[in-house]
């Protein structure tokens, strides 16, 4: 099954993921999220912050769950 996630037009493999890294300055963030992924530690942007990436990234896979894809069987 193909693992990969949009990340508002970025599409990224859940399994290259490496980390989720919220700028901040001082001590207040920023409002841009930096996901790494990749053998070699690309970064892509994301605005909004860490708890909404993993929000983006629980909702992929509730919605592609083995569980998800079977098919509802209909009592006769």
């Amino acid at each position: 099954m193909l693992d990969l996630v949009d990340f508002g037009g970025t599409f990224i493999s859940l399994s290259s993921i490496h980390a989720v890294v919220e700028e901040v300055e001082g001590d207040k963030p920023t409002g841009a999220v930096f996901i790494e992924y990749g053998p070699h530690g690309a970064r892509a942007g994301f605005e909004g912050t860490a708890k909404d990436v993993m929000g983006v990234i629980a909702s992929w896979q509730r919605d592609n769950s083995p569980r998800a894809a079977q098919p509802l069987l209909a009592s006769a």
